[in-house]
């Protein structure tokens, strides 16, 4: 698949013909952590910065990367497929998404990462409505309202994903269950060189989280 053709990103390929992080994850199991582990790697390693990331911080933005991706909002905002992460590493190593400093860690490639994110959704949408820059032909009303209502739902979405609580779970038990995720997955991951001392404030934070569920249970 020709991803970049001429040096531009054809996102609606990648979307319709991509695999998404979820069908990537249940295919490869662990094996697909690992295999993210090595793109980080190898784009870390493309930077010349005083304070790079250590290959375990790698493994666990690997985790973070999968699974706080893999699940699209809105029809325009689609899950992210594994050939979104190689076409964004292959960029942001221009420095189009902007430059580190002196070091690189996971805050700063998540950065780098929104600005995928944004060029990704509009990019995206405008392929969608085939509204191009360089179209001369004039916009129907009726692209008009789609556009505006589209922009609504974004705007909405985003206003309220994060306080927005489950309809089965509280907000304490989404977090308990996602933690619980992303612990069982290090495990797997580390297997005998698992340290629970290197996870200690994520541990600790699971057990204050069923604490407070299970008061809130007998409240």
């Amino acid at each position: 698949m020709q991803l970049m053709p001429n040096n531009v990103v054809d996102f609606t390929k990648i979307v319709n013909e991509g695999l998404p992080l979820a069908v990537f994850l249940k295919n490869e199991g662990i094996n697909a952590y690992k295999i993210v582990t090595k793109m980080l790697d190898k784009f870390c390693n493309s930077f010349n910065v005083v304070r790079n990331m250590t290959i375990e911080q790698k493994a666990d933005y690997s985790f973070v990367l999968i699974d706080s991706n893999m699940h699209g909002a809105l029809p325009t905002c689609p899950s992210y497929r594994l050939e979104d992460l190689a076409v964004f590493f292959e960029k942001a190593k221009t420095g189009v998404y902007g430059v580190p400093f002196d070091h690189l860690d996971c805050s700063v490639i998540e950065g780098m990462l929104d600005k995928y994110h944004q060029e990704r959704v509009k990019e995206y949408y405008n392929s969608k409505y085939e509204i191009k820059k360089q179209d001369t032909k004039e916009i129907t009303q009726e692209e008009k309202q789609n556009v505006v209502k589209c922009l609504q739902e974004i705007s909405e979405s985003l206003k309220h994903k994060d306080d927005e609580p489950s309809k089965e779970n509280s907000l304490e038990e989404q977090e308990l269950i996602r933690l619980q995720s992303i612990e069982n997955r290090k495990k797997d991951f580390y297997g005998k060189y698992y340290d629970k001392n290197t996870n200690s404030e994520t541990l600790e934070r699971i057990e204050s989280l069923k604490k407070k569920i299970e008061e809130n249970n007998k409240g």
